[in-house]
């Protein structure tokens, strides 16, 4: 078995019944000798994860459950979303 890591997810697209996540890896940037400033890691496409529907709403249903144990143990604080207000010119009819 081999382990693949990933700081994070750049896109997931499903199409076919099949779901294609692009997982992302931070990579480090030689600081530019004319400035005293490093740049940015920028994020690069490491590994394709691609499975059945199915597949993912259960890795996803998972997931939600590691998240909400996570919140009730105090591992994870989760900032409150500001309320939105309603216009016309936002909703839809």
């Amino acid at each position: 078995m081999n382990d693949i890591f990933a700081d994070g997810i750049a896109n997931v697209a499903v199409g076919n019944g099949v779901v294609r996540v692009d997982l992302v890896t931070q990579r480090f940037q030689a600081p530019d000798p004319q400035s005293k400033e490093g740049k940015p890691p920028r994020l690069e496409v490491t590994h394709h994860l691609v499975m059945p529907l199915p597949g993912f709403l259960n890795a996803l249903a998972l997931m939600e459950q590691v998240r909400a144990q996570l919140i009730k143990d105090g591992a994870i604080q989760v900032k409150p979303q500001p309320a939105t207000v309603e216009t016309k010119a936002n909703k839809k009819s």
